[in-house]
This record gives structure tokens, C-alpha cells and sequence, in this order.
């Protein structure tokens, strides 16, 4: 008889870093549910609750679930991915913008709590951000250089037309963003509306090496990268960018007819 798909695997989200992964499969004989390449159960529809940490000095983890149906008709597969985050007392991050950061927040008993509000204390109300310099639109910017070499006329220099309130945006993007092993690497592809000096791309994975200093556009392939891995753009005056690159394991199967 054929194999339909394996039904479905799905995250359910619990608190902090606990969750529990569901999946059911129909009309197949045999089932194996997998968690990043290794078999976790061979049940065909059930559930299991996992706790994970992620390791000091990375902001989160990803984990891949696939549940692999077979019958005589052969196999199919579906995928499930979660990301666990750093709880909010060990994330090293500001989040209650107090000005204390983790153990050193009275709302941080633990470094597994993840609510860094001190309790009964509402967080104190950022300033609002200053308003953009005023200038007319169109209006030149003058700048006069008075020359090094006596005897020589000042030399002028208009700038401009300049906008009111414009700002930089710098893009980044990956092909592919989704890696099927054996593949390992991608091409990154970044750009920002105007040249920018001073841009750098780091990444989040303590086994690939930073990219270092870049231009303000440009591409590259990634080294080799083995679990999910976080690629940032960073331009002084710009807002960050980043990119996530994950990765899947198949499993094959071949199955003989009798």
C-alpha cells in the first residue's frame, strides 16, 4: 500500500528553555523521530517533553526534529525546528533597562529566571530619543578650507542637497539560508544605500572564524559551518543586520521489494 505523509511534528513552547515536540503519523508500518540525526523514539505518534540550555556566550541554539514514516511504499519525512533562548538573567543584556545586567539585577534571583523585572518595581522609562537635526530640504552644506599655503583663495565646497531626518539601511542576505547536508557553506550578500567605512561581519558559532572588517557591499561564501549559525553585519551609525543559516541531516532509506 502507499505511504501518505507522516501526519505532522510540532513544538509546543513551555517556559524558559522547556518545550515539548508532538507527532503522529498515519497508514505507515514503521516510524523513527529523530533530534539533530539522532534517534530520540521509534514510536509513530507521541510526544516528549526536552530542557535545553544554551552554552555561555551564545544568545540561542536551534534544534531540528524529523519524524521518518515507511511502508511498502517506501518513506517520507517531516521537520520540525525550534529555537531555545538564553534566559533573561543570563543572556548578558540589559532587558528591564535598568542599567543592571543579569546577577547584578535585584529582579535576577537565579540565573535561570527569565523575567530580569525586579518585582513590584516597574522598569524605569527610557528618554526619548533626540529629534533629528533640522535641516531644509535641498539646502546646501557649506564647508569652507582655508588653504595650507599662504598666499593661496580659501577653496569652498558645497555638500548637499541633503534630506532631514534620512538614515543609512544596510541589507544582509544568504542563498541558501537552509543548508542540506553534505552542503556546508553559503553566499552572503550584503549592501548599504551609501558607502559606509568601518563595517565588519562577525558570527555567532565558536567554530567559524570572523569575517572581519568588509566593504559596506559585497559577497562572500561562509567557511563551513556545522550546527545553525548567525551571521551580523555591523556599520558604524547603522543598525545591525543578521542572517540565520540552518542546517538539515536527511535520513535515507533504501527499501528492497520482496
Amino acid at each position: 500500500m502507499p505511504v501518505t505523509a507522516p501526519g505532522s511534528i510540532s513544538i509546543e513552547r513551555k517556559t524558559g528553555e522547556r518545550y515539548t515536540v508532538n507527532w503522529r503519523s498515519d497508514n505507515v508500518t514503521s516510524c523513527k523521530v529523530t533530534e539533530q540525526g539522532l534517534e530520540i523514539s521509534s514510536s509513530c505518534s507521541s510526544s516528549v517533553e526536552r530542557l535545553k540550555s544554551v552554552p555561555s556566550g551564545r544568545v540561542s541554539d536551534e534544534y531540528v526534529y524529523t519524524i521518518f514514516g515507511s511502508g511498502p511504499g517506501g518513506e517520507k519525512s517531516a521537520v520540525a525546528i525550534v529555537t531555545v533562548l538564553q534566559h533573561q538573567c543570563n543572556n548578558g543584556k540589559d532587558d528591564d533597562s535598568d542599567g543592571l545586567i543579569d546577577s547584578d539585577d535585584p529582579g535576577c534571583p537565579s540565573q535561570t529566571d527569565d523575567n530580569e523585572t525586579d518585582d513590584g518595581i516597574p522598569p524605569p522609562t527610557p528618554p526619548p530619543s533626540p529629534p533629528p537635526p533640522v535641516v531644509p530640504i535641498g539646502a546646501p552644506i557649506i564647508n569652507v578650507f582655508k588653504p595650507i599655503i599662504p598666499g593661496l583663495d580659501p577653496v569652498i565646497i558645497f555638500f548637499g542637497p541633503v534630506e532631514a531626518g534620512s538614515a543609512s539601511v544596510c541589507t544582509i542576505d544568504a542563498s541558501p539560508k537552509l543548508l542540506v547536508v553534505p552542503k556546508n557553506t553559503s553566499t552572503l550578500t550584503w549592501s548599504c544605500d551609501r558607502v559606509i567605512s568601518g563595517c565588519t561581519l562577525h558570527d555567532d558559532n565558536p567554530k567559524v572564524p570572523d569575517v572581519g572588517s568588509v566593504a559596506s557591499s559585497g559577497s562572500l561564501e561562509t567557511p563551513a559551518v556545522d550546527v545553525a549559525t548567525t551571521f551580523t553585519l555591523q556599520c558604524p551609525g547603522i543598525e545591525d543586520k543578521s542572517v540565520i543559516i540552518r542546517l538539515f541531516t536527511p535520513f535515507l532509506k533504501e527499501i528492497v521489494p520482496r
